[in-house]
C-alpha cells in the first residue's frame, strides 16, 4: 500500500470544496431572500400605486391603488427552499385576485345576489315652502319677526318657489347570474422581478464568491 500525505494547505483546500456547494446553497438562498425584499418595496411603490380612472394598458404591468389591500399584503418568504441542487424562494401576494391579475383569466365567473341602486326608482317631495312678505311700507330698519309682523298685519303670507328634495333612493335586487370575464393578465409581480434581474445577478455572483472565500454573504 501506498500512502500520500498531502501538506497542510492543500488539505484545508480539500476541505473547502467539500463545503463549496452546501454553503454555495446556502449563501444564494440568503441573497435571494435578501433580493426579494428590495424587489417586494419596488413592486409596491411602482407597480401597486397607479392612479387614474381606467386600468392600465396590460403591457405595463401596473395595477391602480384603489384599496391597498394589495399592495399591503405583498410578502416575500423569510427562507429560501434547498433541495438537491436548486435554491427556490416566493413572493406571493395574500389577495384572492392577485392570479387572476398576474396570469390573466377568461372565463365564467358566479356573480352571487346584490343589492343596487337605481336612479328611476328614487323618490322625491317636491314643496313650496311659505314666506311672508314685509308691507313695502314698513319702514326700514325695524326688527320684527315674521309673527310679529303677521300680527301687526304688516305684511303677508305667500308661497315660495318649489322645490323637489331626495326623500328616498331607489334600490334593486339583482338575482344571482353568471357572466363572462376577460382579464388580461398585467403581471405587476414578473415584471417587478424582470426590472430586478440585474440586482439578483449581482446578489448571486456575490453570495457564490463568499461561499468560496468561506463566507457568508
Amino acid at each position: 500500500m501506498i500512502t500520500v500525505t498531502i501538506t497542510s494547505n492543500a488539505a484545508e483546500v480539500a476541505e473547502q470544496m467539500r463545503q463549496f456547494p452546501e454553503q454555495m446553497l446556502t449563501n444564494i438562498g440568503v441573497a435571494l431572500v435578501n433580493t426579494n425584499a428590495e424587489t417586494v418595496g419596488r413592486i409596491q411603490q411602482e407597480r401597486l400605486t397607479g392612479t387614474g380612472p381606467r386600468p392600465f394598458p396590460p403591457d405595463e404591468g401596473r395595477l391602480r391603488l384603489i384599496t391597498g389591500t394589495y399592495r399591503q399584503r405583498l410578502i416575500w418568504e423569510q427562507e429560501a427552499e434547498i433541495s438537491g441542487g436548486t435554491v427556490s424562494t416566493m413572493i406571493t401576494a395574500g389577495v384572492a385576485y392577485a392570479a387572476p391579475q398576474e396570469f390573466g383569466f377568461y372565463g365564467t365567473v358566479q356573480v352571487p345576489e346584490y343589492i343596487r341602486r337605481v336612479k328611476s326608482r328614487n323618490v322625491y317631495i317636491t314643496d313650496a315652502p311659505m314666506k311672508y312678505i314685509a308691507s313695502p311700507l314698513l319702514a326700514s330698519g325695524v326688527s320684527l319677526s315674521a309673527i310679529e309682523m303677521d300680527e301687526l298685519g304688516l305684511g303677508e303670507w305667500r308661497t315660495g318657489r318649489k322645490r323637489r328634495r331626495l326623500a328616498r333612493r331607489g334600490l334593486g335586487r339583482v338575482r344571482a347570474h353568471t357572466m363572462r370575464m376577460a382579464l388580461p393578465a398585467r403581471a405587476p409581480i414578473r415584471h417587478g422581478i424582470e426590472d430586478q434581474i440585474p440586482r439578483y445577478r449581482e446578489a448571486v455572483s456575490e453570495a457564490i464568491l463568499a461561499a468560496w472565500n468561506g463566507g457568508r454573504p
